[in-house]
């Protein structure tokens, strides 16, 4: 009587190298994929907590199969394994060329096994071969950006998939599966590229910049951007890095259903970087997140939840180092990271593994094409020598070219000897030269705009802003910013909003420092303050005795919609003129903006945005010696604690508040007896 070995239940994983078999794969070729292969999957099983050596695997030339012990928990092999086996792979595939990179079917399956001294057999395991040969996983993964497809069982998805969570069983499809006599049903999914979500595309955030249309080169570059989840793209100011992430990113924007994240983090280019905590912030309101978190840890992670089930493109624009970036990386392959910095970012392609793309400037004719774009053909062809002296004074920075190019959009008359000959005299740094000469051809109403506008410590200013920043009409502001604007200084990011390049952020706050007394910088910041406070006040429905000052010009605010709107746009940048208020001894500014505030965040469970700012508001209100004051601004910090949960911290403040309010409680605001019944019972 024949008695078989004694069989054992295994978590079964089939693992098959697409298109191993291919014409350009040479032997060689063929051999290095099936190395990495191995490679890979050690690497993979150790980031998974699965050890390599506990499994018994067998190779099959184009593949391999793998049986786990059953130590580990089936939902590993759902919920950690593919993120690791695609960070693997692609960390593989950056460091080998085309025809022996790698990308994997996978099946997984389990089942009764037996072991002889010939191997492994049973029907579980030649199931599990049935799935990784079905065409539906084949085609999935051919019609998939990504590098990784995965089949399971319906035993195995209706028993793991199906009860974790982690391993989003969402994101599979159900699919019919007929090999050989097998005929059953499957189920598929892309780990590194999900299947669409089920909400509406219309929900998903579009945060974007506008691209340039005067684009060119860079094919190499916008090729690499392809290869990687994480990309640090670095090279100097100007050189076109921002303008790179931007193309590419609107280049492949239909792989990324959920939509994209843009942050400006102000890493370089006057004022102080943007905080991770403000940018995490930003993105989990665009992700529609209400209630968000004390710390930036606790923010991290949730951020990192929310992705966890999207695929997403982040784009971090202008990071100072690493540590503003960290907290910003959103722990899934399924999103794709690209970064902006003059730094190199090095601990972030060491630790986190970044791709680093050192981006160079345009060669000559790539540069000579951008002249070519933006002033036409005829003209760049008809002076040919100075053509070439001053692309060599732009030093290859498309920022640079088109600064040049706005002054001969502008002059028609002038010609490009002319203007050669007044840029070869300079011996600065050649994008600074440049700036530094487009500067000195702005009228004095342009170039006192220029100046005072990099006082503005938002990323973009409005029409009303940059008017109360040089105290004029706001017809005359506005034809000065379009005076700035065709001369390459600045942009309209979004109708009555304007943005500038860092390095002219930069330039124009030298100027200011250098140009203007100290007393007329402080009246310009006082009217910018001003500006903010009144329409702020207006946006809240609340009423300020004094009418503004003289120059000042307040936002139109006309409905409650507008005034959302406006407080969303100016959110980051009133957290900042906090700050600025209170340094610069404009101490009731610095206490008013945030009391204002603070209904804004409170309804947008942003509350921990002013609790950061704690230190300073509290600094400016009792350097004021207004007992109401401080005893309002308290109350107010009583609340948003008590909104965040930390009760302890709520109580103290509010204790305080009402010591302080006590002999002028009648001076209230609406606002601040509701809060004082809400947080007392009285």
């Amino acid at each position: 009587m024949l008695v078989p070995p004694q069989a054992v239940h295994r978590t079964i994983l089939v693992l098959d190298v697409e298109g191993f078999g291919a014409q350009e794969r040479t032997t060689p070729h063929q051999v290095a994929a099936r190395d990495g292969l191995y490679a890979v999957m050690k690497r993979a099983c150790a980031d998974a907590g699965i050890g390599w050596g506990d499994c018994y695997h067998e190779d099959r030339g184009d593949g391999l199969f793998l049986l786990a012990p059953v130590s580990v928990p089936k939902c590993v092999f759902v919920e950690s394994f593919p993120l690791s086996l695609v960070k693997e792979l692609r960390r593989y595939n950056a460091g080998c060329p085309p025809q022996a990179r790698i990308r994997l079917r996978l099946a997984i399956h389990a089942g009764e096994l037996t072991h002889d001294d010939h191997g492994v057999a049973g029907k579980a395991l030649n199931f599990t071969f049935r799935l990784s040969d079905a065409p539906a996983l084949k085609q999935a993964l051919a019609s998939s950006p990504g590098l990784l497809a995965v089949i399971t069982s319906t035993w195995f998805f209706e028993e793991v998939v199906q009860h974790s969570p982690a391993g989003e069983p969402g994101s599979y499809r159900r699919v019919e599966v007929g090999v050989k006599e097998t005929s059953t049903v499957g189920w598929i999914c892309l780990p590194d590229h999900p299947y669409p979500p089920a909400v509406p595309v219309s929900d998903a955030p579009h945060q974007l910049p506008a691209h340039t249309p005067y684009f060119v080169g860079r094919a190499k570059e916008l090729a690499m951007l392809d290869t990687a989840a994480i990309v640090a793209v670095n090279g100097r100011g100007g050189v076109g890095k921002t303008a790179l992430a931007v193309q590419w990113a609107r280049q492949v924007d239909a792989r990324f259903p959920d939509g994209q994240l843009y942050v400006d983090l102000r890493g370089f280019g006057g004022g102080p970087p943007m905080s991770p905590g403000e940018a995490i912030r930003g993105f989990l309101d665009a992700l529609g997140v209400t209630r968000i978190p004390a710390g930036l840890s606790a923010q991290a992670a949730l951020y990192r939840s929310v992705l966890a089930a999207r695929r997403m493109l982040i784009v971090l624009d202008n990071a100072h180092d690493v540590a503003q970036v960290r907290p910003l990386l959103p722990g899934t392959p399924a999103c794709t990271v690209v970064i902006t910095s003059r730094d190199p970012l090095v601990d972030l392609v060491t630790w986190e593994g970044a791709r680093p793309l050192t981006l160079a400037p345009l060669d000559l004719e790539d540069s000579r094409q951008l002249l070519v774009r933006r002033i036409g053909a005829a003209r760049v062809a008809s002076e040919p020598e100075s053509v070439l002296r001053l692309l060599e004074r732009c030093a290859g920075l498309p920022l640079a070219v088109a600064l040049i190019a706005a002054r001969l959009e502008l002059d028609q008359a002038l010609s490009l000897r002319a203007l050669a000959d007044e840029l070869a005299g300079e011996t600065r740094d050649e994008l600074r030269a440049v700036i530094a000469w487009a500067y000195q051809h702005l009228d004095p109403a342009a170039a006192r705009m220029f100046r005072l506008l990099g006082l503005h410590p938002g990323a973009e200013a409005s029409t009303t802003a940059a008017a109360s920043l040089a105290g004029v009409p706001v017809d005359e502001a506005r034809s000065t910013l379009t005076d700035l604007i065709q001369a390459e200084l600045f942009t309209e990011v979004t109708p009555d909003r304007f943005a500038s390049h860092d390095s002219l952020r930069d330039y124009a706050a030298t100027k200011t420092s250098t140009l203007d007394t100290g007393a007329m910088r402080q009246e310009a910041i006082r009217r910018l303050l001003d500006h903010y406070l009144y329409t702020f006040f207006a946006a809240g429905g609340y009423e300020i005795d004094d009418p503004p000052g003289h120059g000042v010009t307040p936002a139109e605010i006309r409905s409650a919609r507008q005034a959302s709107a406006w407080c969303t746009a100016e959110h980051h940048t009133l957290l900042r003129l906090i700050e600025d208020a209170h340094r610069l001894g404009f101490d009731a500014h610095a206490w008013k903006l945030a009391w204002a505030l603070s209904s804004f965040v409170d309804r947008n469970g942003r509350s921990q945005d002013l609790v950061a700012l704690q230190d300073c508001i509290l600094s400016a209100v009792d350097r004021s010696g207004d007992d109401l004051a401080r005893g309002r601004v308290h109350l107010m910090l009583g609340w948003m604690y008590d909104r965040m949960g930390a009760g302890v911290r709520a109580r103290g403040h509010v204790q305080r508040a009402l010591e302080l309010l006590r002999p002028g409680t009648d001076e209230l605001t609406r606002v601040d007896r509701d809060r004082i019944r809400s947080l007392t019972g009285d």
